[in-house]
């Protein structure tokens, strides 16, 4: 190590030690270590009962639903909301008719409780089980490998309203736990304050840890500064009268003064999602959304009026998105390209809304621009959800290149049109 790198790195381990002294960094300490002790004892509990949940899901599987690939544990019905905000690139996925290559398989009883989720990478599922320990906790345990070790457990807690209060993750390996994520929540008015940790020290020290001030190797020096280190943040979470989070504020425990403002990437709703009891409540909102599409789709008609140029189009859209639908499971599509639907071959600049129809399937609210095929516009197919975005749906849409080449032209057909998947 030269000597630049080197003062370098001295003067990181300054700075995290000098965080590791404060009152703030102890506290995250304490919580942090109060979670992974439950996640020891729910490992000693359960880590012989591979044989008992295989039973148990085998006679109790009615059904099945689908999602794509995400990457955080469970999915898009991970309980943790906060990875979804905070986690660069992060993907929720989203619910889909067929099972994929790649993508989440779970499987519900039939009441349609959530009983196991399967993370399937071609012919390899790995599977999570999930129960209800008492009425407020629920537990999800991944067992892996030949023997079957438990190596994952997921715990969610939910106080009296079905709001989460607690989500807890822990991987183990050799039956220690190697790194546990958790987030506290406590809420206040229209408020969710929420501190997130991250732990990736594992259970036996000894393997990377040196004190600090050690005279070690170079491998030791970088093994120091990330193996004896705990990351909290601190996120206020505004929320509108359903629960659901418009926006939020975070900043790191280590860095208390840089407070940043966001949106949140997916909507988000912290109450009665996972929890038993809110089925009946759930079904019967589910059947008021077809009242509600039918609405949206007046609402859409209205705005158009006769107009036929794409700029104006996207607009009367996009306004009839602003229309709130209070669903988690919400999803836009843009589309475009040559296609036959009709009988005769038109160039297509779509636009979806997609919502639940409350039995497994999906509404799906059409705007579909229409015009002849040309040189300049067939070179254009493309198919993207909003999910797979970072930038604002409407935003991609405008600065596409196929919107700006029609954006002035009038369209020879437009059709909106409301149908089920």
């Amino acid at each position: 190590m030269n000597k630049l790198a080197e003062e370098l790195a001295r003067e990181a381990m300054e700075r995290i030690r000098e965080y590791e002294s404060r009152d703030s960094y102890k506290k995250l300490k304490e919580l942090i270590e109060e979670g992974r002790e439950l996640l020891r004892t729910y490992y000693s509990e359960y880590r012989k009962e591979v044989q008992y949940f295989q039973k148990e899901a085998e006679e109790n599987t009615d059904h099945e639903k689908y999602a794509s690939i995400s990457n955080v544990p469970r999915g898009i019905l991970c309980p943790g909301m906060i990875q979804f905000l905070v986690v660069g690139n992060t993907k929720r996925g989203r619910f889909t008719k067929k099972p994929g290559e790649s993508g989440y398989i779970y499987g519900y009883d039939k009441e349609d409780h959530l009983i196991w989720a399967d993370m399937k990478e071609g012919s390899i599922r790995n599977r999570e089980y999930i129960f209800w320990k008492n009425a407020n906790v629920q537990l999800g345990l991944k067992y892996a490998g030949e023997e079957q070790q438990l190596e994952e457990i997921t715990e969610a807690a939910y106080d009296g309203q079905g709001r989460i209060s607690r989500y807890l993750y822990g991987s183990f390996y050799d039956g220690k736990i190697s790194d546990a994520i958790m987030e506290l929540y406590t809420y206040k008015e229209m408020k969710a304050y929420v501190t997130l940790i991250n732990s990736y020290l594992p259970d036996d020290l000894g393997l990377f840890h040196i004190t600090a001030g050690s005279q070690g190797t170079e491998e030791d020096l970088d093994s120091d500064i990330f193996s004896d280190y705990i990351n909290g943040e601190h996120i206020v979470l505004y929320l509108d009268d359903t629960d659901f989070v418009t926006k939020y504020t975070r900043y790191t425990d280590e860095y208390p003064d840089d407070i940043e403002e966001c949106v949140p990437k997916y909507k988000l709703k912290l109450s009665g999602a996972h929890v038993p009891g809110t089925d009946k409540a759930d079904k019967k909102a589910d059947r008021s959304w077809q009242n509600r599409m039918a609405e949206l789709l007046k609402c859409l008609k209205t705005e158009m009026g006769r107009k036929r140029k794409v700029a104006k189009l996207v607009d009367a859209f996009e306004n009839m998105c602003k229309i709130s639908t209070d669903s988690e499971e919400e999803m836009l599509l843009f589309e475009t390209g040559i296609f036959d639907f009709t009988g005769e071959g038109m160039f297509y600049f779509s636009l979806v809304r997609q919502f639940p129809n409350g039995e497994g399937e999906y509404f799906q609210l059409h705007l579909d621009v229409m015009y002849q095929p040309d040189q300049e516009n067939s070179r254009f197919c493309e198919s993207i959800w909003d999910e797979d975005l970072e930038e604002n749906f409407f935003d991609f849409v405008r600065n596409s290149e196929a919107y700006q080449l029609l954006r002035d032209r009038s369209a020879k057909k437009v059709h909106v049109y409301l149908d089920e998947t």
